[in-house]
């Protein structure tokens, strides 16, 4: 594993309650107080942080640590459109006063669209009390 990656996240656990498993080409993080688990998968410059819902690609090392620091924090929240129980779409915001500014969308191809559909707001919090969830 790169040693940027190794020396961001260990700055990151320096300021939220989380832990980190290298394995290979991934890292697992566990984040105390919130619900399910993050994979950080690396390759070559590039990566993606997963949860079970939604993942994030970040194109260089850079990036990573901002990215988690915001999400930890609760300035960026992920909202996540289902059919039925599958996650279909997600799209990242960014928290800025009373605005919101969309850092990112993706979507699924393929939609079980007879399925009925839902949104799901997460915001990851790990420094008071983990994750809040707001069903919209």
């Amino acid at each position: 594993m790169n040693d940027k990656i190794l020396s961001a996240l260990a700055r990151i656990e320096e300021r939220y309650p989380i832990t980190s498993t290298c394995q290979a080409d991934q890292i697992d993080i566990d984040a105390k107080g919130v619900d399910g688990d993050f994979r950080l998968s690396v390759c070559e410059k590039t990566g993606a942080v997963f949860s079970d819902s939604w993942h994030e690609h970040f194109d260089d090392y850079e990036g990573l640590e901002p990215f988690l620091e915001n999400l930890f924090s609760g300035k960026f929240q992920v909202v996540v459109e289902y059919r039925g129980e599958s996650p279909i779409a997600h799209q990242l915001q960014m928290l800025e006063g009373d605005k919101i500014i969309v850092r990112s969308t993706t979507r699924s191809l393929v939609s079980p669209f007879w399925r009925k559909k839902s949104r799901k707001t997460l915001r990851y919090i790990v420094a008071n009390k983990g994750m809040k969830t707001d069903q919209q």
